[in-house]
């Protein structure tokens, strides 16, 4: 009996022929231990079946269903029985305790694929109300890992698998060609995808092979195993998920009333090493801008909040950009940009302007840019008749 990656296998020599065993899927539920059970013959599958392996008319079933003349019945029925009664015995050797010996030798920094956002061997939940942008968010950055392009993050490239359960298709391939022209790539550079518009995250999960490095999942709110507020379902997705590869994304929604926190149990939380939010706005020349904020972590730093710039024409996505903090103002919120570093940074895109037009850009009281500016010791001043007009000094 043996461990080969996902499955438990056995083989039995019989009459100068192997007769092989396999169990996948395997796992505890409250009834029993349930796996599919394949019967081999060589390369040939005599039979197979998903079943509670500890139910004796189960085995039974199966097993006359792949005896013959060389294996009649009650010799299969003893090999189903001794098999299936090592599964469980031999899955758990994996996770048997061991001695772990820490070496300093050993010990590195946080290693990111994409920096800040995604850790290598770890797991982010991007979460956002509808309509936010965080799936082209989501592209853009999988496909950066995916090309190994520095455009915008820091990344290191891997493979990349692109689980959509949301859209068609021809929809996930047109956005992929806006994307990698946004990312100056050639038109053309492909992803691994595999679009399933309509189905489950258990339906398509045996056919996804593992020639990846990462995943990203778009999104939790269509794996459709049952509840998303019940803790167990929470967690069968997010084991899932673990199993698909060692780093992944996944895109989740938020409750309606509420946009701080993923939608469903707190265990989808609990499951991420990190968890980012996302929020947009759009300004008057119609450029969306995108922030993005740490909030949970484990073992890394939270991000701090960033600004990105999406511009959209009549074909979807056409530019995307990290953006200045003094293009979207009404996204400085709660302390989360220095509103300083805003006036410098509109200051240099129009030259100079007096106090009532930097307050009407940022949308705060006079008072309070005023004292901005006599914070900002790169702020230069001439006075124009009644006017005084603020600058960024040469220097």
């Amino acid at each position: 009996m043996n461990l080969d990656g996902q499955a438990v296998v056995h083989d039995v020599e019989l009459g100068g022929a192997l007769l092989g065993f396999r169990a996948t899927n395997i796992r505890r539920q409250r009834t029993g231990i349930h796996a599919r059970i394949d019967v081999l013959s060589g390369p040939h599958i005599l039979g197979y079946d998903t079943f509670n392996i500890e139910r004796h008319g189960e085995r039974v079933r199966l097993a006359n269903a792949c005896a013959s003349s060389d294996c009649p019945q009650n010799m299969m029925r003893v090999f189903m029985d001794d098999f299936c009664a090592q599964v469980w015995p031999t899955w758990v050797t994996q996770f048997a305790p061991e001695i772990i010996e820490p070496n300093l030798d050993n010990l590195q920094a946080t290693q990111y694929l994409l920096s800040p956002y995604i850790v290598e061997g770890a797991g982010t939940i991007l979460f956002a109300p509808p309509g936010q942008g965080k799936s082209y968010f989501a592209l853009l950055m999988a496909q950066s890992v995916n090309q190994g392009v520095s455009a915008i993050w820091r990344v290191e490239k891997r493979r990349v698998l692109y689980l959509n359960l949301e859209r068609s298709r021809l929809s996930l391939e047109r956005r992929l060609l806006l994307v990698n022209q946004a990312l100056d790539l050639p038109p053309e550079a492909p992803m691994l995808m595999s679009n399933a518009r309509g189905k489950t995250l258990a339906h398509v999960t045996e056919s996804l092979g593992r020639d990846f490095d990462m995943v990203v999942l778009d999104s939790l709110s269509r794996s459709g195993a049952g509840s998303m507020i019940d803790d167990e379902v929470a967690n069968g997705i997010m084991d899932t998920v673990n199993g698909l590869a060692p780093t992944w994304l996944v895109i989740a929604h938020t409750p309606r009333a509420d946009s701080s926190h993923t939608f469903g149990s707190q265990m989808f939380d609990g499951a991420a090493d990190l968890t980012l939010s996302l929020k947009s706005v759009r300004n008057a020349n119609d450029v969306m801008g995108v922030q993005v904020a740490g909030h949970e972590s484990n073992d890394v730093p939270v991000p701090k909040p960033a600004t990105y710039a999406m511009s959209f024409d009549k074909y979807g996505l056409s530019e995307f950009r990290t953006a200045m903090a003094s293009e979207f103002p009404v996204l400085v919120e709660d302390g989360d940009m220095d509103r300083v570093e805003m006036i410098r940074e509109y200051l240099l895109q129009i030259g100079e302007a007096d106090i009532t037009e930097i307050t009407a850009h940022l949308g705060v009281s006079r008072s309070t840019a005023q004292r901005d500016l006599d914070d900002g010791h790169f702020v230069g001043r001439r006075k124009v008749g009644k006017r005084i007009l603020y600058s960024v000094k040469a220097s």
